[in-house]
């Protein structure tokens, strides 16, 4: 790991106004970084379909609000921790299947070649090893479970980070309806506003000329059924 590279997406403690440079790093994220993100998430997904011919998977991806970016902020310098977010972007693969198989054995051990194929098929972006969790072998309290791994975006004067989820569709559907899921975690909330909500960014319905599945970005009503499970004119979260 190159520390040169690591130091132009963190924000030193000691340096002055340090939380306002954390808090401003957010919009970077949203208002510089994005396009360059929703291109990569496109390529991305090119690159494993050719990789993983045989593999069904589904990519979600998404920018973290700004309610949980500051709280997450404001909790690891209480922690005495640095501040440091590296999951303001953040994509999951979903395996589905291996030839038409979806033994959840299988799918396990494709998540853990796909995660290794992503840590060295790019150049431009590099692995924070230290960030890899393996909650699919030591699942949360919650019985979440996932592999987790931390790259840095390298692009001529930009760098920025993103996390990226591998999980099987049984982990999936317990992370959005079981235990593990948001609105479990977050059923004592009462009110919800859309500094609250991700931003969630899908692949299109159409190819483009090159045979690339596009990113949109969802609206914030569509991004809060996508994060609570629940269409937002029937939730008891709303305003």
């Amino acid at each position: 790991m190159n520390n040169d590279l690591l130091k132009n997406v963190r924000v030193d403690l000691d340096e002055p106004e340090h939380i306002k440079k954390l808090y401003d790093l957010y919009d970077k994220y949203q208002y510089e970084y994005k396009d360059l993100y929703i291109k990569h998430l496109s390529s991305e997904e090119a690159a494993l379909k050719q990789e993983f011919p045989n593999v069904k998977f589904i990519p979600k991806a998404r920018i973290k609000s700004r309610y949980s970016y500051i709280s997450k902020v404001n909790k690891k310098i209480e922690e005495g921790k640095s501040g440091n977010i590296y999951d303001t972007f953040a994509n999951r693969y979903i395996i589905c299947s291996v030839d038409g198989n979806d033994d959840e054995e299988l799918l396990i051990h494709t998540c853990y070649k796909f995660v290794n194929f992503l840590s060295h098929y790019n150049n431009s972006l590099i692995e924070i090893k230290t960030k890899r969790k393996d909650y699919i072998s030591h699942p949360k309290n919650t019985t979440y479970q996932a592999l987790h791994m931390s790259r840095i975006h390298c692009y001529p004067n930009v760098f920025f980070t993103s996390e990226t989820q591998l999980r099987t569709l049984s982990m999936e559907e317990n992370a959005k309806y079981g235990k593990a899921s948001h609105k479990e975690v977050y059923k004592d909330r009462s009110t919800i506003d859309e500094s609250m909500v991700p931003t969630y960014l899908i692949p299109s319905n159409f190819a483009n000329s090159n045979g690339i599945y596009e990113v949109k970005e969802l609206s914030f009503a569509d991004s809060f059924q996508y994060f609570y499970g629940l269409p937002y004119q029937e939730s008891p979260y709303q305003l």
